[in-house]
């Protein structure tokens, strides 16, 4: 868990703990509802391998310790440039920026994740330059360091 942040720690624990259901592991279905929480896509093959890679005891379960390492492996691989590359489809005069109320409307309208109000408020501050906008490719990197 070198590699994350305290924030990305705090994120991935309330994550784990929402899906734990008061246990202290979470198996292959509750792996799958945490990652889209977090905003990952995972299919259900992938997360098989992810329990069998990332499950020390072979029990078909995943501890804490075992999820932070398997989500910053898997954050790891998320670049700066593929999200900004999503987030310019809802830039439709190329500025670099989109308003806060599109912002809001991806994260809580569209796709299978939902985002509480204070999430997308918490997401919309990491990238916002004033007069209800945000610049994304500040928001990608902020999302993708690993400091």
């Amino acid at each position: 868990m070198d590699t994350l942040s305290q924030d990305q720690v705090a994120e991935f624990k309330e994550a784990f703990k929402m899906f734990a259901d008061g246990k202290d592991y979470i198996d292959e279905s509750s792996l799958k509802g945490a990652m889209r929480q977090l905003g990952m896509r995972p299919d259900g093959d992938e997360v098989s391998e992810m329990v069998e890679e990332g499950d020390s005891s072979g029990r078909g379960r995943v501890d804490f310790t075992e999820f932070c390492t398997m989500m910053a492996d898997r954050m790891s691989g998320l670049e700066p440039d593929m999200l900004t590359s999503a987030f310019e489809c809802f830039d439709t005069h190329s500025t670099g920026t989109i308003t806060h109320d599109d912002m809001r409307r991806v994260l809580k309208d569209m796709g299978p994740c939902t985002f509480s109000d204070k999430e997308v408020r918490e997401l919309i501050k990491l990238g916002d330059v004033g007069d209800g906008r945000l610049d994304y490719l500040k928001l990608s990197n902020a999302l993708t360091a690993s400091d």
